[in-house]
């Protein structure tokens, strides 16, 4: 299945979470994710609500360096609501940072909540 995938979606990462979606229904493949209710959602899904309060406390954005969901454009928005807020931004990592630099997406949560 993953070989058969590559060509189309050549990040693993992606295909690994794909495949997760895929089962079995009797002799054919089925998407366990609602497509159909992810399609007709997608503009909510992808959006962010409009928000009145902010949340002062310190709020940690984690980037991956080679994600486009965390933009410059978004700042002012992010400073608005999230006034304690900063960004680290992860060397080499995607939108699945957890995914694609694990032991530093750690080291950072670590440091943000106050471990090691």
């Amino acid at each position: 299945m993953d070989a058969g995938l590559a060509g189309a979606i050549p990040e693993p990462v992606i295909r690994a979470c794909l495949l997760r979606n895929l089962g079995r229904d009797g002799g054919g493949w089925v998407w366990r994710v609602n497509l159909a209710a992810v399609r007709a959602c997608l503009d909510e899904i992808a959006g962010f609500p409009e928000a009145d309060g902010a949340y002062d406390s310190p709020t940690l954005f984690v980037a991956g360096e080679k994600s486009k969901y965390i933009r410059a454009e978004y700042s002012e928005t992010i400073n608005r609501l999230f006034p304690g807020a900063r960004t680290v931004p992860i060397p080499g990592a995607g939108h699945w940072v957890h995914a694609d630099q694990p032991e530093l997406f750690v080291k950072t949560m670590e440091e943000f909540l106050g471990g090691e």
